[in-house]
């Protein structure tokens, strides 16, 4: 979410939100760079402008749904 952003921690604002793209980096063979990355240098971190488009994105989107008729089929050009 775009309240991220204000933050002044130097933790990744991502970093509790369970990403499988993030998720790769924790290993003990990398704990060390994780924590160096994740927990003081996120900016530098190249998935974290991903993520950050994407939350970004998100918010701008807005929530569409598909309203059906129960026991209709929703097609385009179907004639009721």
């Amino acid at each position: 979410m775009l309240a991220r952003e204000g933050s002044d921690s130097c933790t990744c604002p991502f970093l509790n939100d369970d990403d499988p793209r993030c998720r790769a980096h924790f290993s003990l063979r990398q704990i060390a760079q994780t924590f160096d990355l994740c927990l003081d240098r996120y900016r530098a971190c190249p998935l974290y402008y991903t993520l950050r488009y994407e939350d970004r994105l998100a918010e701008s989107l807005p929530l569409v749904a598909e309203v059906t008729v129960e026991g209709r089929e929703a097609s385009a050009g179907h004639a009721a």
